[in-house]
């Protein structure tokens, strides 16, 4: 009776359902699969979402709603859709050092056709530049480690051609910290 009803709450919440394609069968198959400790931590991440109408997915990966992204993979939702600077969920995973998100997103991407190197529109970061900016070294590790694999460019230079490694050795000149030099200079001499 508890699964019944947490799935049909999902499948009518009208902020998600109106915005991605394909969420009431996703969630269908979800509630047939999942706990309901799985189906109960979804209601709960989109319960938080309702204050984000425009781009709730942007908001689940921010959050690190790993369970709602994966329930969202399911979906025919665009992984590449942006806000209106260019952001897409990966970015907002990224910048909040969502890791869990990030590793889902990535092994995701051949799969959901997800733009691991899609760009910002004002700076032209990439999502790995977010990371690097915002201090993420176990995003940044993660990131590094597939980045052969899932096609990540490690080498995109920004609109001022600063590349991750740049923008970590310019955050480590400025405020000391070593968290992500280390492995992205053994990444590169691995190439």
């Amino acid at each position: 009776m508890k699964r019944t009803s947490l799935v049909k709450f999902l499948q009518e919440e009208g902020i998600v359902s109106d915005i991605i394609p394909g969420w009431p069968n996703a969630v269908k198959k979800y509630g047939g699969q999942a706990s309901i400790e799985d189906l109960q931590e979804v209601e709960v991440s989109l319960r938080k979402l309702e204050c984000w109408p425009y781009h709730p997915v942007h908001e689940a990966a921010s959050e690190g709603a790993v369970k709602l992204m994966k329930l969202i993979l399911n979906t025919s939702y665009d992984f590449n859709t942006t806000d209106n600077f260019g952001h897409t969920a990966l970015h907002y995973a990224c910048i909040a050092g969502r890791t869990e998100v990030v590793q889902l997103l990535i092994s995701s991407s051949k799969k959901s056709s997800i733009h691991l190197n899609a760009r910002i529109n004002y700076f032209d970061s990439t999502a790995l530049h977010l990371a690097c900016e915002n201090d993420r070294g176990e995003t940044v590790q993660l990131m590094m480690r597939h980045w052969k694999e899932f096609g990540i460019d490690i080498k995109a230079g920004d609109k001022e051609g600063k590349t991750p490694l740049d923008i970590t050795k310019e955050r480590i000149r400025i405020f000391g910290t070593r968290k992500n030099l280390k492995k992205m200079k053994e990444m590169k001499k691995r190439k």
